[in-house]
């Protein structure tokens, strides 16, 4: 089993069943709040917010495309693509 996500990977939802497909790759995002974006606007905008992994998954349902934290993504989500592979397949 891969504990890695990758482009084309078929994620569903715990909560409701709606299935999304990974968009993009893990990279690295600076996630900002908004006291982050006032510290910015403040002239400390190299203080502001967090750098963290990120990955853009697709709803099969809205086609619409979200950013999501890949610690939430791992706890809120379940693979559906890893689900379907062995321990022998070839990446």
């Amino acid at each position: 089993m891969r504990w890695e996500i990758h482009t084309d990977d078929v994620l569903r939802l715990k909560r409701t069943g709606e299935t999304f497909v990974v968009a993009r790759a893990p990279y690295t995002y600076r996630f900002m709040e908004a006291e982050d974006h006032d510290m910015v606007a403040a002239g400390m905008g190299e203080y502001a917010g967090m750098y963290g992994t990120a990955v853009d998954i697709t709803s099969t349902v809205s086609g619409q495309t979200y950013r999501r934290k890949i610690g939430s993504v791992r706890e809120r989500f379940e693979n559906l693509t890893q689900q379907g592979e062995t321990e022998w397949t070839v990446i």
